[in-house]
Parts: C-alpha cells; structure tokens; sequence
C-alpha cells in the first residue's frame, strides 16, 4: 500500500491451513509505527466483519461500525462487497475492478 509520508509498504502475509483466524501481515518495509519484520495486524476471530456497502463510503462511518460490528461465518468461498471510502489519500492508481472479498 501507499502510505503517504511513509511511501509504499509491502506486507508479507502468512495465511493458516484452514479457516481465517491466525492469519497475520508481517511488514517487509517498516515504517516509524510498525517496523520491519513486525506484525503488523493479526486475525484473532474466526468470524469476518460483514460490513454493508452504505458504511463503506465513509471512514467515520467504518469507525462507528465498529463500536457495534456486524459478523457473518467464515467459509471458503465467501464473498463480501468492498469499496474505497471516499476521500481516501493514494487511491488513484486502485483498480475500481476489485469490488470484493473472496475467501479461499
């Protein structure tokens, strides 16, 4: 991704043998807040956030959903919408084709 003042960072992702908890980015590139060959975020639930299109448009609204968030279970091949909130910095180069998240 494309960080800003800290420029692209690559993450290193270890994805466990079966379902989704366990799966951790580990930094490639480190930056002041996560150096390199650090966790960077870790899944600690089994379950995925199920998050609707209307709250996506807006990162205010992503953080409200969280205090009240919304789940639906893992399974291989679930596939959940995904949209860029508006006003996002460095989006200009994300190709608008990637509109979902699919398990594997």
């Amino acid at each position: 991704g494309d960080y800003g003042p800290h420029g692209v960072e690559l993450i290193h992702l270890q994805v466990p043998e079966v379902g989704i908890k366990g799966l951790k980015g580990l930094k490639v590139t480190g930056d002041p807040n996560v150096p390199f060959d650090k966790i960077t975020f870790e899944v600690d639930e089994e379950r995925c956030l199920n998050i609707p299109d209307e709250v996506q448009q807006s990162c205010n609204s992503i953080i409200q959903f969280h205090q009240n968030p919304q789940y639906v279970s893992y399974q291989e091949g679930l596939r959940l919408n995904f949209q860029l909130p508006d006003h996002c910095h460095g989006t200009e180069n994300f190709p608008s084709s990637l509109t979902h998240c699919k398990a594997s």
